[in-house]
Formats: C-alpha cells, sequence, structure tokens
C-alpha cells in the first residue's frame, strides 16, 4: 500500500498544543427520518435527517470532536446481467451519491450546499494529484485508480446479476463542520439539525458502457459516529478563549445553470456575497449529466469554440484583457486555486490545446477561474469582493470561424468561495457573509 502510514492522532501532538485533561466518548445517532436496512433500504432521491444532535441540552460532551468523528455507510448496488456490465461510483467514492448537505439550528440555515458531490469532484481534481494519492484514496474513501477514480462493484461471469453490498468510513461531509479546527463547541448551541439528500440513480452510478448498466444504488445503513469531548471548566475556558463563540471559515456555493449555442453568452452568477473570493465555472455536455455513461466527471466538456473569456464585478473587469485560448485560462485557473507551485495531473489536463472524447472523461475537461481576492478587502475574517449589489458576470465569446460561430450548449457549474462567519448568540448559530 502507498502513502504514509496510519498514525492515531490521539498520539499525535497537534500544532505542539499542551496535552489537556480529557475524557472522550462516542455517541452513534442513526437517521431520525428512516432508520435504513438491508429490508427496508434508503432510495436515491431520498433525504436522510438527523434531527437534534447531542448538544447542550442532551449530552454530557462539551465539543464534538470532528476530526476523531466520523460516518459508517453500506451501500449495496445490484449490477446488471451481460458482458462488460460493471457499476462504479464516481470518483471521489461515497461523497459522489451526496447532492445536497444541509445544517439548521433551531431552524436558522446554518449550510446548504447543494450539488455538494459536484463541489467534492472540482476541489478533488485541483487540490491532489490522482496518480500520488491513490494509495490514501482508496483506503480512507474507497476511491480506486483505476478505471474512473470511482470503487468498482464487478462480477464474476458475464450472465450474472450481482448484487454487492461495500462498508465505507467517511468524514463528516458538509462545510460547516470543516470551519473549525478539531472541536466545535456545541455545549453552547440549543438545537442542531442535520440533513444529506442523496443524488439520483443516474448521477451516482457511473458504468463502463452507456445505456444504464447497473440498476442503481441502496443504502443499508448511514450512521454518525461523534466523539464528544468533556472536560474541566478551567480546560473548557481555554478552549473557550481559542475558539470563542465566533469564527470565518471559506466556504463554497454551487449554482447550476445551461447554456444554448450561440455566438456569445454572458453568464449572470447570482452569487450575492460581501467578500466574494473566487469564481470557478465547469461545462458539461448535457447528455452526460445523467453518469450513465463514462463521462461522469464534473469537468467534463472542452469547447474548442471558446475564444475568449471575462469576468465583470460590480462594473469592473477582471482580467482587464480578455483571456485568450487555454494557456492564458489555465494560468488564471491556477492563480485562482493557489496552485502554482505543484501542479497536479489534473490540472495538467485543463492546459491540452485539443483534448478529444475518448474512452477517458478526464481528457473532456474544460475549466474557468477567476481570483477577486487579491482585488479586494483584506482584514482578519473577510477578503474579496463584494457583490451585494451587483451579481457577477462571465462574459464568452465563440471563435467566428468555428461551429458556425457558436459555442457548444452545456450544462454550467458555478462554483463561488466565499468568506462566512458563524457566531452562536442565545443557543442559535448565525451565519454572516
Amino acid at each position: 500500500m502507498s502513502g504514509n502510514p496510519v498514525v492515531n492522532s490521539q498520539y499525535m501532538n497537534h500544532n505542539a498544543r499542551p496535552a489537556v485533561a480529557t475524557k472522550s466518548h462516542e455517541i452513534i445517532v442513526t437517521p431520525s427520518s428512516h432508520q435504513p436496512s438491508s429490508a427496508s433500504p434508503v432510495l436515491p432521491g431520498t433525504r436522510i435527517d438527523y434531527i437534534n444532535l447531542p448538544t447542550s441540552t442532551s449530552a454530557p460532551g462539551g465539543f464534538i470532536n470532528v476530526g476523531e468523528s466520523y460516518m459508517k455507510i453500506k451501500v449495496r448496488m445490484n449490477v446488471a446481467a451481460g458482458a462488460g456490465k460493471t457499476g462504479r461510483l464516481p470518483k471521489c467514492g461515497v461523497h459522489s451519491l451526496v447532492e445536497r448537505v444541509q445544517v439548521n439550528s433551531s431552524s436558522y440555515v446554518v449550510e446548504d450546499t447543494q450539488h455538494y458531490n459536484q463541489l467534492m469532484s472540482i476541489l478533488m481534481d485541483m487540490n491532489q494529484s490522482d496518480e500520488n494519492n491513490d494509495g490514501v484514496r482508496e483506503t480512507l474513501i474507497g476511491v480506486s485508480h483505476t478505471g474512473h477514480h470511482g470503487k468498482q462493484f464487478t462480477k464474476e461471469n458475464a450472465s450474472d446479476t450481482k448484487t454487492e453490498v461495500i462498508t465505507f468510513c467517511a468524514p463528516l461531509m458538509g462545510q460547516f463542520w470543516n470551519s473549525t479546527e478539531n472541536f466545535m463547541p456545541v455545549h453552547n448551541v440549543s438545537a442542531l439539525d442535520y440533513s444529506l439528500t442523496l443524488c439520483p440513480a443516474s448521477e451516482g452510478v457511473v458504468s463502463v458502457s452507456a445505456q444504464g448498466d447497473a440498476t442503481g444504488f441502496e443504502i443499508l445503513e448511514w450512521n454518525l459516529h461523534l466523539t464528544y469531548e468533556e472536560m474541566a471548566k478551567s480546560t473548557e475556558g481555554m478552549i473557550q478563549n481559542k475558539i470563542g463563540n465566533s469564527w470565518s471559515a471559506g466556504c463554497w456555493e454551487v449554482l447550476r445553470d445551461n447554456i444554448g449555442a450561440t455566438q456569445a453568452h454572458t453568464h449572470k452568477i447570482n452569487s450575492n456575497k460581501s467578500s466574494l473570493k473566487t469564481l470557478a465555472i465547469s461545462y458539461q455536455d448535457p447528455s452526460a449529466t445523467s453518469g450513465n455513461d463514462k463521462a461522469e466527471d464534473a469537468l467534463a466538456r472542452f469547447d474548442p469554440n471558446v475564444l475568449t473569456v471575462q469576468f465583470s464585478a460590480n462594473g469592473t473587469l477582471y482580467p482587464p484583457n480578455p483571456i485568450e485560448g487555454k494557456v492564458q485560462q489555465l494560468a488564471q485557473t491556477l492563480k485562482a486555486f493557489h496552485a502554482l507551485d505543484k501542479p497536479n495531473d489534473k490540472i495538467d489536463t485543463f492546459g491540452k490545446t485539443n483534448p478529444v472524447k475518448t474512452s477517458n472523461p478526464d481528457a473532456d475537461q474544460y475549466l474557468i477561474a477567476q481570483s477577486f481576492e487579491q482585488n479586494g478587502l483584506s482584514n482578519k475574517a473577510f477578503s474579496g469582493i463584494s457583490t451585494l449589489g451587483q451579481s457577477p458576470l462571465c462574459l464568452v465569446r465563440a471563435d467566428p470561424t468555428k461551429n458556425s460561430g457558436n459555442f457548444l450548449g452545456a450544462n454550467v457549474f458555478y462554483y463561488s468561495q466565499y468568506d462566512c462567519r458563524y457566531e452562536i448568540s442565545n443557543g442559535v448559530i448565525r451565519v454572516s457573509y
């Protein structure tokens, strides 16, 4: 197995912090909406609810140790009969089954991340290399380095119709859980609800060949294993002084749209934030949106007819001159993701001048991005530009000599990164951005 050896973080001195006396205990939280089982599975498109997570009023724990908490998930898939018929979870493994993440505090919206599976896919592409992380990815989140970088459900004989169950352990999904380092101060929260909406079967299952080789997936178990930390009041005060009842974190919003085949198109991106840091746009072939074919990648369309790209925010153009060609677009994208020093194999793919449709969907990737962080505010909590008064735009122009001067129609995903601030007041978590 490649990668670093697994080390129990209980015995590591993170950030050289002093050891503190704590008592840890695990609470297993089962879905309150529908307790899945082999005889009564949770089906695609269903929402899984965890109502009233143990907080100050229902558990002795002062903090949730997010780093030591996880999800245990059992997935069942039926693979159809026929030669070459297999089924795969897409490349971000079990994360690809979740379309939406919601967190509410006393009915107040803390997080509502839509298209979570697409977000995980793009962040995985931009932040790590497939080749360098095969062992770690396969072990931790069920992602194989073969095929389409997704966990495969297979069978021995072509005539078989096979049912297979695989168990995954995954970190707590969602941006809220990752907004603080290690400890989430839930002892100050009165009520906390958590919901995960599964994606449709066609988006959660990828086939080796087209036309629905697999019949979908079913969830037999999806439990939260939450580690709570009890500690002395003096220790709690020390951590409280470090974490406090408010903190800031970078978050992503994902919006979806579709465009037709025209000579020029202005994308209006309805992301109204006070501190927009980054905008990224990926395009996908409408025929591959379902994921039944190999092109399950979030970045599965390259349009050779795109001539120039430019962003606009509050009447200012970014960059000042239109971006021409994939080389310039790649350079801006690398800057937006702070990935100039170590380009990985995915980023190299974005820079190909003439990718073509092949059996490898990675060759069809296309992504444009722009950073606004360097042009905006800069303080301890926020950076970027305000788009509260005017939604940002992306101006795209087609090459007049290609495809009758039109660029290809596509499904479009907008990824907006911004700063947000969480604050706990009177037992309720409130969010501003």
